[in-house]
């Protein structure tokens, strides 16, 4: 069985599967320079989560979960070490793939999901996947509309359509908010765990991300 590693030492990290260097399989997915991370959600723990995922369950399920197994998993990593064994790994992915199929069940006598307090990574497993963007368009009666889309769940590279909006600037501030929210309260959550500890411990590489989350979250751009 797989055993995958990941230590930090003096502000740099290194992960192994069965004590060799984990590849970070940039070949099928560039989300950084930086290295692997973890603890967070951004570009270093989304190398990590798609890393780990082709390294175990193949390239295609990487692609199709890495994203949701980085949300579920990588954020919540421990700071300093941690391992995950293979069969763990695989019994997220069935999660994650049934959860991509089927309806959330609603036991009898609770409210829709929908209807009630959620924490932020639940509904991201729920909603269309991100990124979200929009386009303006004309429909069948040659009138021009807005449409928002997102992303197949089974195949991130083709968009779905979410819906229509009126107004192309509510459409632009609904798939920026949507897309930058993840990332800005990641990376709050990171500053207050940190602001928590006597000495800072953020590496650069979290504090450069934290940085990024805010210029996304303030900065709209155009489409």
């Amino acid at each position: 069985m797989k055993r995958y590693e990941g230590n930090r030492r003096n502000g740099l990290t290194d992960v192994r599967v069965n004590g060799v260097p984990l590849n970070p399989r940039l070949d099928l997915r560039k989300h950084g320079l930086t290295g692997f991370e973890w603890g967070y959600g951004g570009s270093g723990p989304a190398q990590l989560a798609l890393a780990i995922l082709a390294d175990c369950v193949g390239d295609e399920l990487a692609l199709q979960h890495y994203q949701e197994f980085k949300r579920a998993v990588i954020e919540s990593l421990p700071r300093r070490r941690w391992t995950l064994l293979e069969e763990q790994i695989q019994e997220t992915v069935k999660a994650l793939r049934s959860s991509s199929l089927l309806p959330a069940p609603v036991p009898p006598g609770h409210n829709h999901p929908e209807k009630r307090a959620m924490k932020l990574s639940e509904s991201l497993e729920q909603i269309t996947p991100l990124p979200w963007y929009f386009r303006e368009m004309d429909n069948d009666k040659v009138i021009p509309t807005v449409r928002i889309f997102g992303r197949r769940k089974r195949d991130p590279s083709k968009g779905i359509c979410l819906g229509r909006i009126d107004a192309a600037r509510d459409a632009r501030y609904a798939c920026h908010a949507a897309n930058a929210l993840p990332e800005a309260a990641s990376a709050l959550r990171l500053l207050l765990e940190d602001q928590r500890r006597a000495k800072s411990e953020l590496s650069r590489a979290q504090f450069e991300f934290c940085e990024s989350a805010l210029a996304k979250a303030e900065t709209i751009q155009p489409e």
